[in-house]
């Protein structure tokens, strides 16, 4: 299974919530929505890119510097995959 764009996805609300602590609210209410409806309605690793998600928002001063470093994880990931033929390992 491919890796979800998790960055892309939020780089289109980038003008809707503007701000860590806006980006970060967006990004809980989506983990808080996959919980309560239950673990076979998400996709496991869509779940797990939005908790890397919250971790790099707050580890960042703006929404923008975290979705380039969101960015930049999804290339390494990507090339890891497949230069080894194995699936990346998940976030922890």
């Amino acid at each position: 299974m491919l890796a979800p764009d998790v960055a892309g996805m939020l780089e289109l609300q980038l003008d809707r919530y503007g701000t860590n602590s806006a980006m970060l609210t967006f990004v809980q209410s989506l983990l808080y929505a996959s919980e309560s409806s239950g673990k076979g309605t998400w996709a496991s690793p869509y779940r797990e890119g939005l908790e890397r998600a919250a971790h790099v928002i707050r580890q960042t001063e703006h929404p923008a510097e975290a979705l380039a470093s969101l960015y930049g994880y999804q290339r390494f990931m990507a090339a890891r995959g497949s230069a080894d033929g194995a699936a990346p390992a998940p976030y922890t």
